[in-house]
């Protein structure tokens, strides 16, 4: 998180631009972590750009001050282009089924059949939404069938 919404500081769309620069890292690294003040791209543009969306202060921050699509970093880009939602995307990723790192391919129909065969709702936990406004039917209670 940018430091102004750890800090508990009134914040703007500055946090977007800092939220870039984390990403930027992770994509730009290979790692998922992001320690502050640590830059481990070894492309000098890729490096200059997150320093300069990671800034401490949000008014100095790219993209609140600058153009960053004048980055060296992004000087491959036709923003005309992307605009008109014609440009190609540089890498297609190719599905794969290894399972790397932990990962399990999605599978809507399967979390679909487990919800399905989930037991009701105990009445101590049901007295926890007592006087709530929103209620649907498709709820599973211990008094009461899911409307189909």
């Amino acid at each position: 998180m940018a430091p102004e919404m750890l800090s508990g500081e009134e914040y703007n769309a500055a946090i977007d631009w800092y939220a870039l620069g984390i990403i930027l890292n992770i994509m730009v690294t290979s790692r998922s972590k992001y320690h502050r003040g640590r830059f481990n791209a070894s492309n000098i543009e890729a490096k200059n750009i997150i320093k300069k969306l990671l800034r401490e202060d949000p008014t100095t921050r790219l993209g609140v001050h600058g153009d960053i699509r004048a980055q060296r970093f992004f000087r491959h880009i036709n923003w005309d282009l992307v605009e008109a939602l014609q440009m190609r995307p540089p890498h297609i990723p190719v599905p794969s089924n290894n399972i790397r790192h932990g990962s399990r391919p999605f599978n809507l129909e399967r979390m679909e059949a487990a919800e399905a065969h989930h037991s009701a709702i105990s009445a101590d936990h049901q007295a926890l939404f007592t006087g709530f406004s929103f209620v649907s039917t498709n709820w599973k209670t211990l008094d009461s069938t899911p409307a189909l």
